[in-house]
């Protein structure tokens, strides 16, 4: 249900991820889940910061 709430428009997703919670870990790992066995053909992307450039890293997921 989290995915059909995105619009059909959107062909790339960038996720972000702030929390270091374990809750919210799970949760964003469910999200990546979603993204990967869903059959929408939509590019996804994990961004993770680089301290020693200070940039946003895309590693895509999908």
């Amino acid at each position: 249900e989290y995915i059909q709430a995105i619009p059909v428009e959107y062909t790339e997703i960038e996720l972000y991820q702030y929390d270091t919670n374990a809750i919210s870990k799970l949760e964003f790992i469910e999200a990546i889940k979603a993204f990967i066995t869903t059959e929408r053909k939509i590019i996804v992307y994990n961004m993770v910061y680089n301290n020693e450039s200070q940039e946003y890293i895309r590693h895509r997921i999908k």
